[in-house]
């Protein structure tokens, strides 16, 4: 008679297997979709709170050209009166924020702990600072810090 094996001793499959009738417990690393989704969802949500009031202000002086702003599949999409856009949309594969700006181009940020926002993947900048300068019409609501 042989000793039973595990099921997991000669598979590609790098996690442990559960005891029959248990669930595995995900990892910290599994784990952080959910939170770049919150984190994300947040921010984006902020961000086009900010820029939908902006478009408003704007539209009450009577400025020439109108602000549009557009929200749809996770891409928040800001057109300035003269016709260039600001592109800005989750990335899941690398759980960044991507912003493409008519001014600055093309930006990438990942979520940095250390400060909690979002910071660029090639120099410091952060994402709100930098919407914030590009965009002076822009406020942004106050909410409560997304950590963890």
């Amino acid at each position: 008679m042989t000793a039973p094996t595990n099921s997991n001793a000669h598979s590609n499959n790098p996690l442990p297997a559960a005891a029959p009738g248990t669930h595995a417990t995900p990892s910290a690393a599994e784990a952080a979709p959910t939170n770049f989704e919150a984190r994300a969802e947040q921010t984006l949500q902020r961000l086009l709170t900010g820029l939908e009031a902006m478009a408003d202000r704007h539209q009450q002086a009577g400025a020439a050209g109108d602000y549009e702003v557009d929200w749809g599949h996770d891409v928040l999409t800001l057109t300035l009166p003269n016709g260039r856009q600001y592109v800005i949309n989750k990335h899941r594969a690398s759980q960044q924020i991507w912003v493409s700006s008519p001014i600055s181009g093309g930006w990438h940020f990942a979520w940095d702990a250390g400060s909690a926002s979002w910071q660029s993947t090639r120099t410091s900048q952060e994402l709100l600072a930098l919407l914030l300068a590009e965009l002076p019409d822009l406020s942004l609501p106050n909410t409560p810090s997304q950590h963890g």
